[in-house]
């Protein structure tokens, strides 16, 4: 009888050690989730001829995504875009590594390509001994002559909706992504935006993101929802994508973070 009163008293402690560390661990993903929160930009930078939105949605309370848009010295807006390989808070502290490194270059580096093969060397020790791999994406743009000057990481191509063909194609250059060789170079895109024009940039959370039979939302979805929805602004058109795909994936859960940053051009 004694045995069993103490077994019963050692299985309370024990059940209660262990709701104490689950409590414990709550809230430290709480506090991640705020902290990494405070990484996205709250304020929308104000752009000359151009509006912008930008969303982010983990699947988890701390997600592999990442997304920034600031004003360099020179007046040119810059926006980046990047998804960690994995999930959880290991992908989140090397979230908070990019954001760092990048905002300590941006600020006073016009070109994109020099940022990624920055950011390549910073990174690459970590992300070696931590077998992970960083796709990025960075641009710069210019709103007195509208270039977008862009470089590419292993990121998925941003859609551009042309206003003068109503079709979308996908900026082209892309190079290796960050953290697969210390010694990659990466290589500049440019292109010139024309009022009416979209780019839409976005994590491939979405594009992959599948519903219950197993079929994925896919790209073609997404640049039929931008054809089809090129006359509205930038938070409507990203709305429009996310009730979309909120639909598509009816009850089966998120299962990757999804970020997606818009910008147009006015009239």
């Amino acid at each position: 009888m004694d045995d069993d009163k103490k077994t019963r008293e050692q299985l309370l402690e024990e059940l209660a050690l262990m709701r104490r560390v689950i409590e414990r661990s709550h809230r430290e993903l709480q506090l991640a989730n705020t902290i990494q929160a405070s990484l996205f930009p709250i304020r929308l930078p104000q752009v000359k001829g151009a509006t912008l939105a930008a969303t982010a949605v983990s699947a988890n309370e701390v997600g592999g995504d990442y997304c920034d848009l600031l004003i360099n010295k020179n007046n040119r807006l810059a926006i980046t875009i990047g998804d960690v390989m994995g999930k959880g808070v290991p992908a989140a502290l090397l979230v908070a590594m990019t954001y760092a490194f990048v905002r300590n270059y941006a600020f006073d580096i016009d070109s994109p390509a020099q940022i990624l093969n920055r950011l390549n060397r910073s990174l690459f020790p970590q992300l070696e001994f931590a077998q992970q791999f960083l796709t990025f994406f960075y641009c710069t743009y210019n709103p007195e002559n509208r270039e977008l000057i862009y470089a590419n990481a292993g990121h998925n191509p941003p859609l551009l909706y042309r206003a003068a063909t109503k079709e979308c194609e996908v900026l082209p250059v892309r190079d290796f992504f960050i953290g697969g060789r210390l010694d990659a170079v990466y290589r500049e895109g440019r292109t010139v935006l024309n009022p009416g024009d979209i780019v839409l940039f976005y994590t491939d959370g979405i594009k992959e993101g599948k519903n219950k039979q197993k079929e994925q939302f896919g790209l073609e979805r997404i640049i039929n929802l931008l054809i089809k929805n090129h006359i509205y602004d930038p938070a409507s058109i990203q709305e429009i994508i996310s009730c979309s795909f909120v639909d598509f994936l009816g009850e089966e859960p998120q299962s990757d973070d999804v970020t997606m940053i818009v910008i147009k051009i006015k009239q």
